[in-house]
């Protein structure tokens, strides 16, 4: 039976996806071609007269057969009589990549995933534009791409195919990027006591309780690899957080004059760290950080620190890693001078992969803070336990996360000291994602014992946020 036109192009096509596939991550790891430059003389040239069906065969046998320069100006023959032929855009995406005809390639990848009209064409499209942005050393705009392949993947094998891509051009890319997204009730919304009164020497003085309400937060945080090689890396790190909150009828009730304003906070945060392998014989890894921040509250600056942290990893066997840490940290608070705070810790945590249970971790910290606050200088000792199952029923990730930290207050005496306790739950369903990204609840409560009324206090909180589970 004579092949027609519209048989001719899904055959077309589905060559260029078996190519596409075969090709695999290595698109994204070659390093970027240039258009070779024009000689003085030109070649003699021979004219042959091709039908479109003919053109685009043997654009697609030129891809098969590696000629890229023939495929791409077949491709472009035919876009100048066609700009919407769906093979010819796909040749020209992947030719124009290789060739390094980049912006032609990446238009050409655009226009035909907007045309695509099946899963399958629009996977070859994503991920041929993806290899277009790498070419063009564009690693964020690659990123979304491989995102967009995986969410149109007409099956696992091509969704895994972009998963690796993304995280091949994520570990080349010197630039990383992480976004934190949450938003959720709160019976505590301001950080207040359980109590609304205070009592000294038989006096009853008001005292900011517990509002109900809701919290949201946004964030971005990355770093930018400044130097690498076989035993050693250096990170310029960044971080930029802000968090507000809303107020329900009964805390306005209760508190008439507070605005939600009052409790909105913004943190920002930039940093070098530097990470080594000094033995090669030995698993250890050695992390040395210096970091500088700031933070707003209600619109004015708050504070001002800076922090120094050391790290030593090591890794016992493959299922287990030991690691030990050392941070110290100064802070200025802009507001009251009083409140100015210095604060060393020392913190060892084990982490197990278990074949039958999961991922358990366990840590224990102690941690000092001077100041000339009553109630800010403390001593401290923290337990922390953590949990993430094996088992993922429907795709859903648990991680479970519980800690317990007692604290001695010197300076405010005849009190005992403090016992706060923490629970924390969180569940990421990942069979649910768009683009890579899936929703992830989480579920966090704290109670406060202390006979300092203001410190004794509750909170629980419920959240929603977003995950990226490549």
């Amino acid at each position: 039976m004579p092949i027609g036109p519209r048989r001719l192009r899904s055959a077309a096509l589905f060559g260029l996806a078996s190519f596409a596939l075969i090709l695999g991550p290595p698109l994204f790891a070659v390093a970027q071609e240039t258009p070779k430059a024009r000689t003085a003389t030109a070649p003699q040239m021979v004219v042959v007269d091709l039908t479109p069906q003919e053109a685009r065969l043997h654009a697609l046998r030129a891809v098969q057969a590696g000629q890229m320069d023939a495929a791409r100006r077949l491709s472009l023959a035919l876009l100048q009589q066609d700009p919407d032929d769906m093979t010819a855009l796909m040749v020209m995406a992947m030719a124009g990549a290789k060739t390094g005809y980049t912006k032609l390639a990446i238009i050409a990848g655009k226009r035909a995933y907007r045309q695509a009209e099946h899963k399958g064409q629009k996977f070859e499209a994503a991920y041929l534009t993806a290899a277009a942005m790498d070419k063009a050393k564009r690693p964020l705009a690659t990123k979304l791409w491989l995102r967009r392949a995986a969410e149109v993947a007409p099956s696992d094998a091509s969704r895994d195919l972009a998963k690796r891509s993304f995280v091949s051009v994520a570990r080349s890319s010197p630039l990383t990027l992480n976004f934190d997204f949450g938003i959720g009730p709160s019976d505590n919304v301001n950080g207040g006591s359980l109590s609304d009164v205070m009592w000294i020497i038989g006096l009853p003085f008001a005292i900011t309780d517990a509002l109900p309400g809701g919290v949201w937060h946004v964030g971005v945080s990355g770093d930018y690899r400044l130097h690498e090689n076989a035993t050693s890396q250096t990170l310029a790190t960044f971080a930029l957080r802000q968090s507000g909150v809303w107020l329900s009828q009964e805390a306005k009730r209760r508190q008439p004059t507070a605005k939600a304003s009052d409790f909105a906070q913004t943190a920002a945060r930039i940093g070098v760290t530097h990470r080594m392998r000094p033995w090669d014989d030995r698993p250890v890894t050695l992390e040395f950080g210096l970091s500088a921040g700031q933070s707003w509250a209600a619109k004015q600056a708050a504070s001002r620190d800076v922090a120094l942290r050391l790290r030593a990893g090591w890794s016992l066997s493959d299922q287990t890693l030991i690691s030990g840490e050392i941070m110290a940290n100064t802070a200025q608070n802009l507001r009251d001078g009083r409140r100015d705070a210095t604060s060393l810790s020392f913190g060892t945590s084990l982490v197990h992969q278990t074949a039958a249970m999961g991922r358990v971790s366990m840590g224990v910290t102690l941690g000092q803070i001077d100041s000339a606050a009553r109630d800010l200088d403390r001593r401290s000792l923290g337990l922390s336990l953590g949990w993430r199952p094996i088992w993922h029923p429907a795709g859903t990730v648990t991680d479970l996360q519980l800690g317990a930290q007692v604290k001695d207050f010197p300076k405010m005496i005849g009190l005992d000291p403090e016992v706060e306790v923490t629970a924390g739950a969180s569940m990421t369903f990942t069979k649910i994602d768009y683009m890579g990204f899936a929703p992830k609840l989480t579920l966090e409560a704290s109670r406060n014992w202390s006979d300092f009324i203001p410190r004794d206090r509750r909170d629980v909180k419920l959240g929603i946020g977003i995950a990226s589970t490549f």
